[in-house]
């Protein structure tokens, strides 16, 4: 909105739009952790070894013995409510501000690439990780040794807040030439 629309931005971001967003924001993932934790307290379990690091939904679902089929669509509804329709809508939004780019100015251009590229890093990072680990949580016939599977999942969990300062650090000055000053030390050595 801000780059498609600049001149309508508070018309179309009025406090009440914010205060849904606001709401959807908190109250959606509240719903789907709650009603996932009522769809797995009702599981009768028939082990107790996680192949993971960490507990998450799908790793208990795996260890009951009970039909899932409730819990697998409601799984389906979830990744397709809150990765792919957003994927979805993010993508979109960067086509149009790509074309919008195009049409404008150096500067324009410029500055509107400097805000979207690390967006789009952390985006693909995330989007990565994310994949990797639903890959190795839903298939089961990825016979990989335990170690490299611990790393993988992981991965999920370190990459992304590691990635994210550092790619929008990279956006300051100060930061930047930090950076090149322990590069250049660290050459030195």
């Amino acid at each position: 909105v801000a780059i498609s629309k600049p001149l309508q931005y508070n018309n179309i971001m009025n406090p009440r739009i914010l205060s849904v967003l606001i709401a959807i924001s908190w109250i959606y993932p509240m719903l789907c952790v709650g009603i996932a934790g009522i769809l797995n307290a009702r599981l009768t379990m028939c082990g107790n070894k996680l192949w993971k690091v960490y507990c998450h939904n799908w790793e208990i679902v795996k260890l009951s013995c009970a039909n899932t089929i409730v819990i697998n669509v409601f799984g389906f509804f979830i990744a397709t409510t809150t990765l792919i329709m957003p994927l979805s809508f993010i993508l979109y939004s960067y086509v149009k501000i790509l074309i919008i780019c195009r049409k404008s100015s150096l500067d324009f251009r410029r500055k509107a690439y400097q805000t979207c590229i690390p967006h789009i890093v952390i985006l693909l990072n995330f989007s990565v990780a994310l994949f990797c680990e639903v890959t190795l949580s839903r298939v089961a016939t990825l016979e990989l040794p335990i170690g490299l599977s611990i790393i993988l999942s992981l991965d999920f969990l370190i990459v992304p807040p590691i990635l994210n300062p550092l790619v929008y650090g990279f956006n300051f000055p100060e930061i930047r030439k930090k950076i090149q000053w322990i590069i250049k030390a660290c050459k030195q050595l």
